[in-house]
């Protein structure tokens, strides 16, 4: 990981940020609103944080915890 990204920052920046903006906006299309809000809201956690860890590990990364802290539409 340290050669391959050669620092924190741009590790930080150029793969964890956009890896887990692009997981969590796919996830979401699965649910409705309502669903990701009240509902189903700890199925929208957990797949969020299944593939998250499957996408971390493929760069040698283990996903400690993700917690899914606000949910709302933009």
């Amino acid at each position: 990981v340290r050669r391959t990204w050669q620092g924190s920052e741009r590790f930080l920046n150029g793969f964890i940020r956009p890896a887990t903006r692009n997981i969590v906006y796919t996830t979401a299309f699965q649910f409705s609103w309502e669903e990701a809000t009240s509902s189903k809201r700890g199925e929208f956690e957990t797949a969020v944080s299944q593939k998250l860890a499957e996408e971390f590990s493929r760069q040698g990364v283990e996903l400690a915890k993700f917690s899914l802290l606000d949910v709302r539409g933009e």
